[in-house]
């Protein structure tokens, strides 16, 4: 449960820090009712400090995650695909990452460092502080991109197993599975390919509908109907001398763009007046 598609999903915005705890919690716990399978999430920087940190913890485990991951950014954080980041120091990340293993009561909770250092400060610098991310007891590591395949072999090298995100952007590598297996990547992950696939898919549809009025009597139209009028071009096609619209004589779509069909009601005799009730 990647980040960035979350917040797209959720907020329909950019990955810049704008989820809460609760609110991935929440995404979490449902996406669990709901598939049942393993589930691994982005828990950014773990919402604040490292008390922040032991309270995501017991949230994601009541959600019944399998596993997170945790980042050394500062807040606000970005997606690791941004530029701009800013980077805590790694003697607080390595307090994180204790808090975190201090506060799972499942031992087979996963909790993996996460280091963003590549694009600010470089490799090297991300080397050393994935070391000191093991030596704090991670039981994995993910190198956020920049990455290639060469560097993604040095830091299998530091012993740890690895998960590695897997994207179409060009800044991580994407390479068959075997061959990661070799460099010592353990999970590889496809935070943003659901979404980057059915978005296009979803505007391509409704591009399709709002181009093509539906068939009569089909289950897109209100009813059936001869009438291939779009509903808001009837005042202006009907003749003057056909009766006023009743209050549900059209059913407007309330998306932009997509027509309906209705008939409008036939013109028939006014209902009496109702008698007045007399006073008590």
């Amino acid at each position: 449960m990647g980040g960035n598609a979350t917040t797209a999903v959720r907020l329909g915005m950019a990955d810049v820090g704008l989820l809460t705890l609760t609110e991935v919690a929440d995404h979490a716990r449902r996406i669990n009712d709901a598939a049942g399978l393993p589930l691994l999430i982005d828990a950014d920087n773990g919402y604040g400090n490292a008390l922040n940190v032991r309270r995501a913890v017991r949230e994601f485990e009541r959600a019944g995650v399998a596993g997170l991951h945790i980042e050394d950014q500062a807040s606000p954080k970005r997606c690791g695909h941004f530029a701009g980041k800013q980077l805590i120091g790694t003697g607080e990340m390595v307090g994180k990452i204790k808090a975190a293993l201090d506060a799972r009561r499942d031992p087979d909770m996963v909790i993996i460092a996460r280091t963003d250092a590549t694009a600010v400060d470089g490799f090297d610098a991300a080397l050393e502080r994935a070391q000191a991310y093991i030596e704090a007891g991670a039981d994995m590591l993910l190198m956020a991109p920049p990455l290639d395949l060469a560097q993604l072999e040095a830091a299998g090298r530091l012993g740890a197993p690895l998960l590695c995100p897997l994207d179409s952007t060009g800044l991580t590598p994407v390479a068959p599975a075997d061959d990661l297996a070799s460099l010592g990547v353990k999970i590889g992950v496809f935070p943003t390919a659901l979404v980057m696939v059915s978005s296009p898919l979803s505007a391509g549809c409704w591009r399709r509908s709002s181009a093509t009025a539906p068939s009569p009597g089909s289950p897109m139209s209100s009813r059936p109907s001869t009438n291939t009028t779009p509903c808001w071009d009837w005042p202006s096609s009907r003749p003057s001398s056909a009766a006023p619209r009743g209050p549900r004589a059209t059913r407007r779509s309330s998306l932009p763009g997509a027509r309906c069909q209705a008939t409008p009601p036939a013109a028939g005799p006014s209902r009496p007046a109702r008698e007045a009730r007399p006073a008590r």
